[in-house]
């Protein structure tokens, strides 16, 4: 009898000791992962992607990136590729590239025109895919047009950027250019939001402008409160930081 009140003491302390260290472990995990500020240089890294990342604030919305549609995608990764690049472009060096930026499942299409009035509606294609070998070509059926009315200049200034685990959560103010046409060496008013600047409403300051760096945009900036956040969330891995979500004027 006392033989097996003794065994039962004993079990009993043992599957107490494993369920103790059991806790203990899911304390040290936790403790794992930390919160901390973003380092200056991973600001720095940050915050160059963030500006090649100025064709997403075109769509003037808030988004995860699962969200997005294959043609939204196909255009910023694209024209992003299509700046960086002299040679001909080719679908699969499309998909690598869109790698150092996000995970999208990115497939292969047309590329309709991004002029403003008509972007991501009944445009016509001015890019084709060829599908005997994988590349994409001038659209020669395509009317031929000025690009004015799509693009803006994007300028950001870093506010905040929060690091946990492997998710960075970047904060930035933004101002937006007058939408773009081929003379820039005029009196150009910004604006908070791309739809503020494509609507030109509700503009902030005016300056006479005759390059993107031709002036110091964020020295305008600091004399202004009232600018949207823009809240950039990324997870780092391998090296990249890939954007998970886009959030304009987040709560």
């Amino acid at each position: 009898m006392r033989k097996r009140i003794f065994i039962i003491i004993l079990l009993l302390l043992i599957i107490t000791g494993c369920g103790k260290r059991k806790n203990e472990n899911v304390v040290e995990e936790k403790k794992e992962i930390e919160i901390r500020e973003v380092s200056e240089e991973e600001q720095n890294v940050i915050m160059k992607e963030i500006d090649e990342l100025e064709y997403l604030d075109y769509y003037s919305k808030s988004f995860k990136v699962n969200e997005l549609t294959n043609q939204e995608v196909l255009q910023f990764i694209y024209y992003l590729y299509k700046d960086n690049v002299s040679n001909s472009i080719n679908f699969k060096a499309l998909e690598e590239y869109l790698g150092n930026y996000m995970e999208f499942p990115l497939e292969p299409d047309n590329v309709l025109c991004n002029t403003h009035f008509n972007r991501l509606g009944g445009s016509d294609y001015i890019y084709l895919y060829n599908i005997y070998n994988d590349n994409y070509e001038d659209n020669k059926n395509h009317y031929m047009h000025p690009r004015d009315g799509f693009g803006s200049d994007v300028f950001n200034k870093y506010v905040s950027g929060k690091v946990e685990g492997n998710k960075y959560t970047i904060r930035v103010y933004k101002v937006f250019s007058s939408i773009l046409n081929e003379n820039r060496d005029y009196n150009v008013s910004f604006y908070r939001s791309y739809k503020d600047s494509s609507n030109k409403e509700n503009s902030v300051f005016k300056t006479t402008y005759n390059g993107r760096y031709a002036i110091n945009i964020e020295e305008e900036m600091n004399k202004y409160d009232d600018l949207y956040i823009y809240e950039y969330v990324f997870k780092k891995e391998n090296d990249k930081y890939l954007l998970v979500s886009y959030e304009i004027n987040p709560k």
